[in-house]
């Protein structure tokens, strides 16, 4: 079966303030900051149906998904460094993000044992993510 679905993330991000104190030379500060974003937009999921194995019950998942990024876009922070203000900013990262999602999981018979796969990346431009997890779990 497949579905469709309309999504959000919300981001709100600060960072503390920082300061070089290993090579007092630099005098390199970062001020604190904060900002901001929000992503919106459709995307579809299919999910299998259960599958019988030897082994258990096998079930996967694929998500596939368009966002629109919204709010602050740009981070933008003044730098001190050897007594001089310098403008700093983040790459401009795109405002149209794809999301694709792939999970595989296993329940053994009498649940003794679960196992579980996945892949979930987004691509952004200047900010593409990947993030791999997996992992078995077994009661006696």
């Amino acid at each position: 079966p497949s579905g469709f679905m309309v999504g959000s993330y919300t981001v709100r991000s600060g960072e503390d303030d920082f300061f070089e104190i290993d090579i007092p030379a630099f005098s390199l500060d970062l001020p604190a900051s904060t900002y901001g974003r929000f992503e919106a937009g459709p995307g579809l999921r299919w999910a299998s149906a259960p599958v019988q194995m030897n082994a258990g019950t096998l079930r996967m998942k694929a998500d596939l998904a368009y966002s629109r990024l919204m709010g602050n876009n740009v981070h933008l922070t003044n730098v001190e460094l050897l007594g001089r203000t310098i403008a700093g900013r983040s790459a401009a990262v795109g405002r149209d993000i794809l999301r694709v999602g792939a999970h595989v999981d296993l329940v053994g018979h009498g649940e003794r044992f679960t196992g579980f796969a996945g892949y979930d990346g987004a691509f952004q431009r200047n900010a593409n993510a990947h993030t791999f997890a997996g992992g078995l779990r077994f009661s006696f």
